[in-house]
């Protein structure tokens, strides 16, 4: 997979990981980016970033990124809420940090959107996930989508012009198998 995807990266194609809860769907999109980095660590090179948080190392060259649909989601609810009375340094602080996370998933190389479709369908989540699948479609940027949902399921989640893009722009994966952490819980 993790060669497959260096190969399609130039050409902004990713990976679309289906299948049940706990089958490592989320940990095997990690390992294929890890991979591509170790393969290519020339290509992943380092440059400055205008967004990068204060502890955050600054890499230069191509980012990458891995968020949770529904955090995202819920980050851009908070900032965007209205009627609502906040610390103004609290609201500058949730702004900023809603701007970084948009600004990569936007435009980092590659980015791993983990759970999408585990988040409540409504207009609003349709409109947002839409903008961003087209973008990153027309800018021809790697990315990954990790989902629960079959394509069906998923075009009830985020919409049918969504789904057409994820299935143009990547390749299929299906993980099979056994809920992992109901079989190995932690002590």
């Amino acid at each position: 997979v993790a060669r497959r995807s260096l190969d399609n990266l130039a050409q902004g194609r990713g990976g679309f990981l289906q299948g049940p809860i706990g089958t490592g769907k989320s940990h095997l999109s990690v390992a294929t980016l890890r991979a591509m980095l170790e393969s290519k660590p020339y290509y992943f090179g380092r440059r400055p970033s205008r967004y990068r948080f204060v502890d955050e190392a600054v890499y230069e060259g191509r980012y990458c990124s891995m968020v949770s649909v529904v955090e995202m989601l819920d980050r851009m609810r908070e900032s965007f809420r209205e009627g609502k009375v906040r610390q103004a340094l609290r609201d500058d602080r949730i702004l900023e940090g809603t701007r970084e996370l948009l600004h990569r998933c936007r435009c980092d190389t590659v980015v791993i959107l983990d759970d999408i479709g585990a988040q409540k369908p409504s207009d609003w989540v349709e409109e947002q996930l839409y903008s961003l699948i087209d973008l990153r479609y027309r800018m021809q940027r790697s990315t990954f989508f990790t989902t629960n949902c079959n394509l069906g399921e998923l075009e009830v989640q985020i919409g049918q012009r969504s789904v057409s893009r994820i299935v143009e722009m990547c390749d299929g994966i299906r993980v099979t198998g056994e809920d992992w952490r109901l079989n190995h819980p932690s002590t």
